[in-house]
């Protein structure tokens, strides 16, 4: 039993930051109904057909319901769901939902008890909160790309998009939140957050300026990523003074060890050429296998870079339940991440599998006290839909 059984949550969102929310929640026992509208939406299939890696992965363990919300009677069925639900997603641009008779007003006037969790791109207000709700915007705007430049110097993007990754971890803490304080005042709330709140967040260690601090900004701990004999990379984070003692020892550069001016940080960062050259040319002479097989007994923080496929191999994430194997029907067996926190009582599962389209809808209108007629006129009308 996941410690949220008996949670229902409507899941209007789509692609990645809203859906991967209700994937969390689901993981945990919650009854996630996603809402689709009748063409499918963006986040199911990939550019040429066949079923999206993000779907099986964010969808996974929920209950799909088609329904057109342009229509008064797609509305009321939505109203219906509202009204016996705790918790609502939606993710649109501020003003969207409340187009679509949804937005929070009228949903907490329905429900008093539901928690109203709305995702936007750039926050409820504000010159900004119109633009399109793109992770790479938001990693250009705030400064990230500046800080992350490739060897020409040109700003580079993060090869994952950060902001909506970051946001379901963010979004559950604020629902807990409210589920928290509606056990004490019996109402829910309205919890909110956007990609630009997160990507504020997760850059918070270098978005602290003081009024007082007038200097150069630069890398505390430069990254040491080195070519090895077999064409494999190796990267390696020493930070402390007996860190870099350690490393001199173990690769046998004697000269680094005795010099005085790399005995410390600063001495280390203005002879930063001189050392990233000795280490470029010594990796060079042995193979990765042969640097881990030196440098893991001595304790150093190195590691392979390693490929996803090699990551995905190892046994490490197994063995501590961070990753998970399913089977598909179509798509054979499928790893992917594990529930991210572990409780040693009620603890959930990864959810399986993820709903086909309108897997559930005649299920779920029944539910709500729609009978057969009602649900097969829906059908006719294309208000609903299960395929």
């Amino acid at each position: 039993m996941g410690a949220l059984d008996g949670l229902k949550v409507i899941d209007l969102t789509q692609m990645y930051a809203g859906p991967g929310t209700g994937m969390l929640l689901s993981d945990q026992g919650a009854d996630v109904i996603k809402i689709e509208p009748p063409n499918g939406g963006r986040d199911r299939t990939v550019d040429g057909g066949g079923t999206a890696d993000t779907f099986l992965l964010l969808n996974r363990g929920k209950r799909s319901l088609i329904l057109d919300l342009r229509t008064e009677q797609g509305k009321e069925v939505l109203r219906r769901l509202a009204a016996r639900s705790d918790v609502m997603l939606v993710a649109w641009p501020p003003g969207q939902a409340e187009k679509l008779g949804c937005g929070y007003e009228a949903m907490h006037a329905l429900n008093p008890r539901l928690v109203y969790a709305s995702i936007t791109g750039w926050g409820e207000t504000g010159p900004l909160a119109q633009w399109p709700g793109y992770d790479r915007l938001h990693q250009a705007h705030t400064g990230m790309m500046d800080r992350n430049r490739g060897p020409d110097g040109a700003p580079l993007v993060l090869p994952f998009f950060a902001a909506d990754q970051a946001i379901p971890f963010a979004l559950c803490y604020g629902i807990m939140l409210a589920l928290w304080q509606r056990e004490r005042t019996g109402l829910g709330q309205k919890v909110e957050t956007s990609q630009l709140d997160l990507m504020i967040a997760i850059q918070s260690l270098r978005l602290v300026f003081r009024e007082d601090d007038t200097g150069p900004r630069r890398e505390e701990f430069p990254g040491h990523i080195y070519l090895t004999k077999d064409d494999r990379w190796i990267t390696l984070v020493p930070i402390l003074d007996s860190e870099w003692a350690r490393l001199w020892d173990c690769l046998g550069l004697a000269d680094l060890a005795a010099d005085e001016r790399l005995r410390r940080p600063a001495g280390r960062l203005e002879h930063d050429g001189l050392i990233r050259a000795r280490l470029a040319e010594r990796f060079r002479e042995k193979t990765l296998a042969e640097w881990l097989a030196l440098t893991e007994p001595a304790g150093l923080p190195v590691a392979a870079v390693h490929t996803g496929a090699e990551f995905i191999d190892h046994p490490h994430a197994w063995q501590n339940g961070m990753l998970a194997e399913r089977q598909h029907p179509v798509h054979g067996r499928v790893r992917m991440m594990n529930t991210p926190v572990r409780l040693s009582d009620s603890n959930g599962e990864a959810g399986w599998p993820p709903p086909g389209f309108g897997e559930h809808s005649r299920e779920i209108l029944a539910e709500l006290g729609f009978d057969e007629a009602d649900i097969a006129a829906m059908e006719r009308d294309g208000v609903t839909g299960q395929h």
